[in-house]
């Protein structure tokens, strides 16, 4: 299910995110269920339906921080910004990537880096902000540092204006 969000793939994201919460409600996985739920939601809001995809993700990650886990916490807050920016809701994204529990996070999850960068790009970018072809050209940098073709191809679309 990820390897689908990631490509940014919705349709195969949102039946594979299905199958695992299911399986995972079965057997009582709660990490599995907060992550499917996640990118479930995620592929909702792809598809169309932001409302229910931005709640379901707003649900998924409140019974994970009640758990008081914090392991996939950058994951799962990385797709609620990037479903935020989906649904055209700039604030939102910005006010999920500010959230102090993710403070530090980003060294410890250093894969997901790229995915960080871009996301803080494309707001500034969604916002009008001068500074975000600055920032998409960062990414593109980092992201082929790090050997993260995913996005660096995604911050050369945005750069693109696609």
């Amino acid at each position: 299910m990820w390897t689908h969000a990631f490509l940014r793939r919705p349709a195969d994201a949102e039946e594979w995110a299905r199958r695992t919460l299911e399986l995972s409600r079965q057997r009582g996985f709660a990490y599995l269920e907060a992550a499917a739920g996640v990118v479930h939601g995620w592929a909702r809001t792809a598809l169309g339906d932001a409302r229910a995809g931005l709640r379901e993700i707003e649900r998924a990650l409140a019974r994970w921080r009640a758990s008081g886990q914090t392991i996939g916490l950058l994951a799962f807050t990385l797709m609620q910004a990037d479903a935020c920016l989906r649904a055209e809701r700039v604030d939102e994204a910005r006010a999920a990537l500010a959230d102090p529990l993710l403070a530090g996070r980003g060294a410890a999850e250093g894969w997901l880096e790229p995915l960080l960068r871009c996301l803080h790009a494309e707001i500034l970018h969604a916002a009008g902000d001068p500074e975000a072809q600055c920032a998409l050209r960062e990414v593109i940098d980092c992201a082929r540092a790090r050997g993260d073709a995913l996005i660096a191809e995604r911050a050369s679309a945005r750069l693109g204006g696609r």
